[in-house]
C-alpha cells in the first residue's frame, strides 16, 4: 500500500511519559509500538489517514493509549447518541474509541498484526475482571447516563424489564452485583417457556436474535466469502471430521441486540457429543462502520457471517434421537469478554436448558441441521420484521 512506501510524509514519534497507567497490557502495548518501527509507522499513518494534523500525532498516539488503559476500569454508560450514530452503540466504548481508525488502510493494517490482536484480547480479559466487579454497577442507576435512566428506559419499557427480567425495583443497582450480571440477566420463571418440550419436531430459538440469514445448503469448505453470504463448515467448526456430518445441510443465523439476553438455550433435546471454544480475533474482516443495528442490513450480515468463521466462538453439538446431531454455534462480535459454556461434553439436556453465555459486546449464533433433516421456517408474520424471535419459542418445524 502507497502509506508503507514511503515515511517521508510521517513525522518522527516517541511517545511522552504516559503517568500512572494502570493497565499491564497497555503499558506493554505502548513499549510494543514505540520499539517496533512498522507497527510505529501504521499508528502514525493511522492517525494522519484519520484527519490528525501530523504535528499531533504523538499527542493523539499518547492519548490513544490513556482511553485504552482508562477503559479497563469503565463500565459502559448509556449514551443515546451513541446507541444511534456509532458502530459500537452505546455499550461498545472499545469500540467507538477504534472506529475512526478501523476506517483507515493504515489502521486496517494495524489492528490486524497478530501482535496488536493479542494486545486487544489481553485488554478484553482485564476489562471483564472490572465488569465484574462491585464498582462496575455504578451506571445501573436511574441517574443520567444510567441503564436505568427514562433516556435509556420508557416507562413502558421499564414495566416490561421488571416483568420479564429478575431484578429488584427497590434495590440498589437493582440488584445487580455487577455490569456483568446486568448483561447476562435472566428471565423470571415463565418469562419464556418452551415451545412444545417433548415434540421432536418442533425446534425452538436458542438465543434471542433477529434472522439474518436461512441458508438451505451449507457446504463443506466453500470459499468464506461475506458479500455472497457464504459459509464454510470446516471454518466454522475447526474441524473437518464433524464439519463432515453437516455437509448440504440447512444452517439458520441470528444476529442479538447489544441491549437484550445474551444467555444460550438447547433448541433440541439429546446428549451434547461435541463442545469445544475456538479463540478467533478481535477485528475480523466483516467489520463495517456503516453497521446498524435496526433494521437488519447487508453490513451486519457482512459483520456476523465473518464472525462465525473468525470470531472467538463456542461449537456445541447436540444428538437428537430423531434429528441426529443438531449444531449450535456462539460466536462472540467485537467486545465481547467470553463465550462461556455451561455444560460439557457427555450431558444430557432438555429442550430449552441454558446451555451457556455471552459477556459482553455484539454477538451471532447458528444452528445448522444435517442433510437429512428438512425444517420449514415460521411463516411470514409470524415475528415482525427485524424484532428478535423470543428465545425457547417455536423457530422450526420437521417437515
Amino acid at each position: 500500500m502507497d502509506f508503507l512506501k514511503s515515511t517521508a510524509t510521517l513525522p518522527k514519534v516517541t511517545l511522552p511519559d504516559l503517568g500512572q497507567l494502570t493497565s499491564g497490557t497497555v503499558k506493554d502495548f505502548r513499549a510494543l509500538i514505540q520499539n517496533d518501527p512498522a507497527l510505529l509507522k501504521n499508528a502514525t499513518a493511522m492517525f494522519i489517514q484519520a484527519g490528525s494534523d501530523p504535528l499531533s500525532v504523538t499527542q493523539n498516539l499518547a492519548g490513544f493509549l490513556v482511553n485504552l488503559d482508562k477503559i479497563t476500569r469503565t463500565a459502559p454508560a448509556y449514551d443515546a447518541s451513541a446507541a444511534k450514530n456509532s458502530l459500537g452503540g452505546s455499550m461498545g466504548i472499545l469500540t467507538n474509541l477504534l472506529e475512526p481508525y478501523l476506517k483507515t488502510a493504515a489502521g486496517q493494517e494495524f489492528f490486524r498484526d497478530a501482535r496488536v490482536d493479542k494486545v486487544l484480547q489481553s485488554l478484553l480479559k482485564e476489562w471483564t475482571v472490572y465488569l465484574k466487579s462491585p464498582e462496575s454497577a455504578s451506571v445501573l442507576t436511574d441517574d443520567d447516563g444510567g441503564w436505568f435512566s427514562r433516556a435509556a428506559l420508557s416507562d413502558e419499557e421499564r414495566e416490561a424489564f421488571f416483568r420479564d427480567y429478575q431484578g429488584e425495583q427497590e434495590a440498589l443497582h437493582y440488584g445487580f452485583q455487577s455490569w456483568d450480571q446486568f448483561f447476562t440477566r435472566e428471565f423470571r420463571a415463565g418469562a419464556r417457556p418452551v415451545a412444545a418440550p417433548d415434540d421432536d419436531n418442533i425446534i425452538t430459538a436458542a438465543c434471542e436474535s433477529v434472522q439474518v440469514v436461512f441458508q438451505p445448503d451449507v457446504q463443506l469448505s466453500d470459499t468464506f466469502n461475506i458479500k455472497d453470504h457464504k459459509y464454510s463448515l470446516s471454518t466454522m467448526f475447526g474441524d473437518q471430521e464433524l464439519a463432515g456430518k453437516f455437509g448440504g445441510g440447512r444452517l439458520y443465523q441470528g444476529a442479538l441486540n447489544p441491549t437484550n439476553y445474551h444467555r444460550w438455550h438447547a433448541p433440541v433435546s439429546g446428549t451434547i457429543s461435541t463442545m469445544q471454544v475456538i479463540a478467533g480475533t478481535f477485528f475480523n474482516s466483516g467489520m463495517n462502520a456503516a453497521f446498524d443495528a435496526s433494521p437488519v442490513t447487508a453490513e451486519i450480515e457482512n459483520e456476523v457471517g465473518a464472525a462465525l468463521h473468525e470470531a472467538t466462538r463456542c461449537v456445541i453439538v447436540i444428538d437428537n434421537a430423531k434429528l441426529g446431531p443438531v449444531a449450535c454455534v456462539f460466536a462472540g462480535m467485537r467486545e465481547r469478554g467470553s463465550c462461556e459454556p455451561t455444560v460439557r461434553a457427555g450431558d444430557e439436556v432438555s429442550k430449552g436448558d441454558q446451555i451457556g453465555m455471552f459477556h459482553f459486546g455484539g454477538s451471532t449464533h447458528c444452528l445448522v441441521f444435517n442433510r437429512n433433516i428438512n425444517v420449514s421456517v415460521l411463516s411470514e408474520g409470524a415475528v415482525q420484521s427485524g424484532q428478535p424471535v423470543a428465545v425457547n419459542s417455536q423457530l422450526f418445524t420437521v417437515s
